[in-house]
């Protein structure tokens, strides 16, 4: 267990020794995109902000952390601060924050007996691929109460011919997808999740995906991301 840090890049200095000059244009204090351009350190507003939503986060993770593992988040900040991954793996045990150490076969073994599985019996394991096709290696879902999951990935854009693939999320097809999802009468519930990447366009995409969910959630199925 480790605190949380942030270390941005600049650029100014190499712009300068290849002879490119950036002009910006920016309103507003908190505005630091376009920092990593014109400065060769964070501004204090940045740093303000910085520092807000990393002791946020950080304070979330350690009340979670807490509770699940009785332990004070005071003692987590100590943990944290002594830097337990370039201790003996047995320092986590000792300082109660994993509750004992095995090899990856044992963990295969622990899985099964949770399960029922003979030892000697493969366990069957479905990857993100696996999950992504079930659709075509399973029957239809005839009893009308279908869980559905969406999944997208990458950065939300328009120029995609696919919900998601490696040019990113097309936010379009998305919305058509899940307005097909709200229609079947058979999918009661449907998960979505998505992992983006990237920041172009991102503002002007995100809102008419959101909107779709919107009206989803506006009629009798439940949407979840």
């Amino acid at each position: 267990m480790e605190g949380l840090g942030r270390t941005p890049m600049f650029f100014k200095d190499l712009l300068a020794k290849i002879g490119v000059e950036m002009q910006i244009f920016k309103v507003g204090t908190y505005k630091s995109a376009v920092e990593p351009f014109i400065s060769t350190e964070m501004s204090p507003a940045n740093r303000e902000q910085i520092d807000a939503y990393l002791t946020s986060i950080w304070g979330q993770v350690t009340n979670d952390v807490a509770e699940s593992r009785k332990i004070s988040v005071d003692s987590l900040n100590a943990i944290a601060d002594r830097m337990l991954m370039f201790y003996p793996a047995e320092e986590s045990v000792q300082c109660g924050l994993v509750d004992t150490l095995i090899y990856k076969n044992d963990v295969r073994n622990y899985l099964k007996a949770m399960v029922g599985i003979d030892k000697d019996d493969r366990m069957p394991v479905l990857g993100l691929q696996d999950m992504i096709n079930v659709k075509k290696n399973v029957p239809k879902d005839k009893s009308g109460n279908v869980i559905a999951v969406y999944y997208a990935y990458g950065e939300i854009d328009g120029g995609s011919s696919s919900a998601s693939s490696e040019e990113g999320i097309d936010s379009k097809k998305v919305i058509k997808d899940l307005r097909k999802l709200k229609d079947d009468e058979d999918v009661k519930s449907c998960s979505i999740t998505r992992k983006l990447t990237g920041r172009k366009r991102l503002w002007f995409r995100t809102d008419m995906v959101c909107r779709q969910r919107i009206e989803e959630r506006e009629t009798s199925h439940c949407f979840h991301g």
